[in-house]
């Protein structure tokens, strides 16, 4: 399951930046209930281009859409589900999160998802909340958000992914004292997405395990 580490249950936590180089922490948010699943979607641009006289199109490729990430969680103020938790304070406060317009930088903030090994460095897109059980009152005792969040990543990473012959990824780097290959792989890479690439790469079966003095191959994105 996504969102363990040796055991250990991860939570998802949401990070908010006011900085596109993510230096300055604003804020953050951790989900008490890990959704289930969550989707990862991909977009091809593509420009029709029809030829005089004939009745199909060609068509050109235009570019790729940012990589996009959507997962559903809950909020239970019941108790029903173990830990209970303020419905109306959780919300607000992932909204101050994510959503919040920052009139600083003229947009809501950059942000890092983080949930085991996986990490998405992005911007909010879109949120939808859907309230089910009442108090007598009328304020919620449950809640179900739906988020999705557009990658975004620096200058230097999209042009080494778009780019396999980049140079810069390469070569072989020794391993240091006090490091691993997660830490390695996002130091180079700026993201820990290329991973498992590296890992097959230089034929390992764990990513623990590493000594300082060996030798890795960190290769070109694909």
């Amino acid at each position: 399951m996504i969102g363990t580490n040796l055991g250990r249950l991860e939570k998802l936590r949401i990070e908010a930046f006011m900085d596109q180089e993510f230096r300055e922490k604003k804020n953050e948010f951790v989900i008490t209930f890990n959704p289930e699943t969550f989707s990862k979607s991909y977009e091809v641009m593509s420009s029709p281009r029809k030829g005089r006289g004939k009745s199909g199109h060609k068509l050109d490729f235009a570019g790729m859409k940012p990589q996009a990430l959507s997962f559903e969680f809950m909020i239970d103020g019941s108790g029903a589900l173990g830990e209970k938790v303020a419905v109306d304070k959780e919300i607000s406060m992932f909204i101050e999160t994510v959503y919040k317009y920052e009139g600083e930088v003229h947009q809501p903030k950059w942000l890092k998802l983080s949930w085991g090994t996986e990490l998405f460095k992005c911007v909010v897109q879109k949120v939808d909340i859907n309230y089910a059980m009442f108090r007598p009152d009328g304020s919620p005792l449950r809640a179900t958000i739906k988020a999705t969040f557009l990658e975004n990543i620096s200058d230097k990473f999209r042009a080494a992914r778009d780019k396999t012959s980049s140079p810069d990824l390469t070569h072989q780097r020794v391993i240091g004292e006090g490091e691993n290959l997660v830490s390695m792989t996002y130091r180079i890479y700026e993201s820990i997405q290329p991973l498992i690439l590296v890992a097959r790469t230089n034929d390992l079966d764990s990513l623990r395990g590493l000594e300082p003095g060996m030798k890795l191959l960190f290769p070109p994105i694909e």
